[in-house]
């Protein structure tokens, strides 16, 4: 049995030959091969994960910031009139407005015809000249004029006659539902005497109708929370 085992053996040796079917070196090409391949595949892959993780990032950024790519809608504009309007009216005085009030209170009386005796005239008026500068940007013509004549600027005028200085502490601004662009506010003021340690705070509330444009046409006071009563009296 041993020797037929040994003969059929040889037989087979002699038609496939007695080297192995698959060398040592043919091994290494082929895992060189699938290497490559591997490599190949690899790198596109690599490339295309990297975009995706860019194009992510980006999106997310653009989530992130987009309230900083939108121009800003009419209502925030009309805030932020009203905030710098109130803030100029009710901080200060400033040093540029007290010299405009100086020049105000020193200007020549004019006593010619068709003006009465002690009326105070200067042109231009430098108090005209500060509100064109200030507040003109943000009302209509006869918005202005009104709030000129109205309250503009009593606030900043009883502040430097009186010695005190006024600080916006907090403002609130609430668009009313209903037609037209209706904004109630109340703003609270810190007001403290020149030479005193001691600070109060008063809230003055109003009402402010804004235009199509943008512009204040209606400027109205609903109270000042006694702050030129308490200015006036040194409180």
């Amino acid at each position: 049995m041993k020797n037929s085992n040994e003969q059929l053996k040889m037989a087979m040796d002699e038609i496939i030959g007695i080297e192995p079917l698959v060398r040592e070196e043919d091994k290494t090409k082929f895992l060189m091969k699938v290497h490559k391949k591997q490599k190949t595949y690899l790198v596109p892959k690599l490339l295309t994960a990297l975009l995706f993780i860019g194009l992510a990032g980006w999106l997310l950024f653009l989530a992130l910031n987009s309230g900083g790519l939108q121009q800003a809608s009419p209502a925030d504009k009309n805030i932020k009139t009203i905030e710098t309007v109130l803030n100029q009216m009710l901080t200060g005085p400033s040093k540029e407005f007290s010299k405009a009030v100086d020049a105000w209170e020193n200007a020549v009386p004019d006593t010619g015809e068709g003006v009465n005796s002690g009326i105070i005239t200067s042109t231009p008026d430098p108090l005209r000249q500060y509100t064109d500068k200030y507040f003109k940007p943000y009302f209509t013509e006869e918005g202005l004029t009104d709030y000129i004549n109205t309250s503009g600027l009593t606030f900043l005028m009883q502040a430097d006659w009186y010695g005190y200085v006024l600080k916006v502490n907090d403002l609130k601004i609430e668009k009313l539902e209903m037609e037209g662009n209706y904004y109630d506010f109340t703003v609270t003021v810190s007001f403290q005497k020149t030479g005193s340690d001691q600070q109060n705070t008063a809230k003055v509330t109003g009402q402010i109708n804004i235009n199509d444009e943008g512009k204040i046409q209606v400027f109205s006071m609903f109270g000042d929370g006694g702050l030129l009563e308490k200015m006036t009296e040194g409180r």
